[in-house]
């Protein structure tokens, strides 16, 4: 599919440093109520094909993140 999902903490280390997406990429974060619902988030997009994984963040990852991979991104 050519999209990455995660949860964090902290979306600009996340998808700036660690991922090495571009500030002109095409990604997009969102905020949600609780680590709980994050993780039901990224469950959801992850059964529809998108990459990732379920056991990355920890308790205090709220923050739902998704970025285009391209040849300069790092999963």
């Amino acid at each position: 599919m050519g999209w990455y999902i995660g949860i964090t903490s902290d979306p600009d280390q996340r998808l700036f440093t660690d991922h090495k997406v571009q500030y002109d990429g095409e990604w997009i974060y969102a905020p949600t109520d609780s680590n709980g619902e994050a993780r039901l988030v990224e469950k959801y997009f992850l059964g529809l094909g998108f990459d990732g994984g379920t056991g990355g963040g920890d308790y205090t990852s709220k923050i739902v993140y998704l970025y285009k991979k391209t040849s300069l991104t790092s999963p």
